[in-house]
């Protein structure tokens, strides 16, 4: 009711056109429902509850690449959404299809992907599937912001002792050194200090 006042009084609020859309779905009517959170949508991107929704309507569809898409929308346009939605992707990470989905915004590096990925480094199960989207995306933006992240997920593989994994992320970052990991010689062609971990360490 409260949700219909406020239309008569504002037609253009996407938030009472989403609450009506949650009410629709609570009472069974699906298609009402998404008519109504895409409305909402259409009012504003920045309308969270609707990116939610969206999501969750796409999962349950199994529609990974429109659930990616909103995920990335409501990344974008809301400053609360990473703390709601981190850690849902993190567990969704598991999933191969969800990383196929994944590597097109790997290669696009929107505002909102480093701090996903260093938090994905210590947040996922296995952080091999953190390893597999950055390997297959291709070269990552390399600045201040993102330094601290090849030798963080270097060290989490090797906590983990998933060196195969190791191996391959390693070959693909810049300057890294294939000599440091076959050999215990402590030369310039083997000792890499830009990335300590990939190399023999004396204890």
């Amino acid at each position: 009711a409260l949700a219909k006042q406020s239309l008569r009084a504002q037609a253009l609020n996407p938030t009472a056109v989403r609450i009506l859309g949650y009410v629709a779905d609570a009472r069974g009517q699906k298609d009402k429902a998404r008519e109504l959170i895409l409305l909402s949508e259409k009012m504003s991107r920045r309308e969270f509850g609707a990116q939610l929704w969206l999501i969750e309507d796409a999962a349950a569809r199994n529609d990974v690449k429109t659930a990616l898409k909103h995920y990335d929308i409501a990344l974008r346009a809301t400053s609360e959404s990473p703390v709601i939605l981190f850690p849902t992707l993190n567990d969704a990470m598991a999933l191969s299809d969800v990383r196929d989905g994944f590597v097109p915004y790997v290669r696009q590096w929107p505002a909102w992907m480093t701090s996903y990925i260093g938090q994905a480094i210590e947040g996922v199960a296995n952080p091999a599937d953190v390893a597999d989207v950055l390997i297959r995306g291709g070269k990552m933006p390399v600045d201040a912001s993102t330094r601290f992240i090849p030798p963080a997920l270097l060290a989490k593989l090797a906590s983990k002792g998933q060196y195969r994994t190791f191996r391959q992320y390693y070959a693909t970052l810049p300057g890294a050194k294939a000599a440091a990991l076959t050999t215990v010689s402590m030369n310039a062609d083997s000792v890499n200090l830009r990335y300590p971990v990939a190399g023999w360490q004396l204890t």
